[in-house]
């Protein structure tokens, strides 16, 4: 169709302008990244950050802290923002029993219903009870010192950590950030390990404390509905970790270029958990050469007091080559 709008019109019209320009990222530079960009799940974390995330929470930049986060897993979130547990979730760090389980056997042992109970009743000076553990059960002892745990309720109930803990450096630093969170509780709990582990503690044991839990057909039945809860956890909460970050990189980041502070942080802890593996190996190689060493001077020993004793019955002893071999055979096992 041709046109029919007359010059006089065309001239009239307003020139169109240049398209407007892009609305600017957000302070920070979090529109340059994403979640994917945190790098790889579980991510690269060395030593010295999990030290720094235990030993000085507070001076952890936010980089570092969505670094941990991006575990996406209950020591991802202890380490990142340990306020944000929940009583519950602190248990399950310090390898507690559940929330049921746990009341349950501080009534048995104690009476009490909490551990904030036991603590005032028997360490709390501001409760004025003072230090009052000898007052403590054997069967007490035993428990608050494994952790809360009873023999009867970790034979039913107790169920393997997630796979994501046997990561030792976290879960350690998470145990040593909570714990020192609440000084009192963590200075009751090594007091009452010293006591239990004094000989004399057993004088305070009663005939049933000693006795074997009787076992019965549900118990496998009530690990394995436990192990199935643990694991719906670990994925509801992987998934609002990773609700969290997505919010928390949509966040301006205060004062800070987030995106570069990651890269940033990404190659420092390639680099330092490179360092770690070398500390490693060199440890493994040092302690490898101790065990060979103490063996072959146990070996030398003992070809020693073989000849001595050949000397006194006239012969040479060196024909048995046993020792030799034992010392192999335990150098190969130490190695394995």
């Amino acid at each position: 169709m041709s046109d029919t709008t007359t010059p006089e019109e065309r001239r009239s019209e307003p020139a169109a302008g240049p398209a407007p320009p892009p609305p600017p990222p957000p302070a920070g530079g979090v529109a340059a990244l994403s979640l994917e960009e945190l790098g790889s799940s579980p991510p690269q974390i060395s030593r010295n950050l999990y030290r720094k995330a235990s030993q000085h929470n507070d001076q952890l930049s936010k980089a570092e802290r969505l670094l941990l986060l991006s575990r996406r897993d209950l020591l991802g979130k202890a380490l990142a923002y340990p306020d944000s547990l929940t009583e519950a979730q602190r248990d399950a760090v310090l390898t507690r029993p559940p929330p049921d389980v746990l009341a349950a056997n501080i009534r048995h042992v104690t009476g009490l219903s909490t551990v904030a109970e036991v603590v005032h009743a028997f360490w709390s000076p501001t409760g004025g009870g003072g230090d009052r553990t000898a007052e403590l059960s054997y069967a007490a002892l035993r428990c608050i010192t494994l952790d809360w745990w009873t023999p009867e309720s970790e034979d039913r109930y107790r169920v393997e950590q997630p796979p994501s803990w046997a990561d030792g450096p976290a879960h350690e630093a998470a145990v040593v950030l909570l714990l020192s969170a609440r000084p009192e509780e963590a200075a009751f709990e090594a007091a009452v390990t010293k006591a239990f582990c004094d000989p004399s503690s057993l004088e305070r044991m009663l005939p049933s404390d000693d006795a074997s839990p009787d076992r019965d057909d549900e118990e496998g039945n009530e690990r394995r509905r436990r192990s199935a809860e643990q694991a719906l956890e670990v994925a509801r909460l992987r998934e609002e970790l990773r609700a969290q970050l997505e919010e928390e990189l949509r966040t301006p980041a205060t004062g800070d270029d987030l995106a570069a502070a990651m890269r940033e942080l990404r190659e420092r802890m390639r680099v330092e958990v490179a360092q770690d593996a070398e500390e490693d190996a060199r440890r493994h190689d040092v302690e490898a050469a101790e065990r060979k060493r103490q063996m072959e001077e146990l070996a030398e020993e003992k070809r020693r007091k073989r000849r001595r004793k050949a000397a006194r019955k006239g012969g040479d002893g060196d024909d048995d080559d046993s020792d030799e071999g034992y010392v192999l055979s335990a150098l190969v096992l130490n190695e394995g």
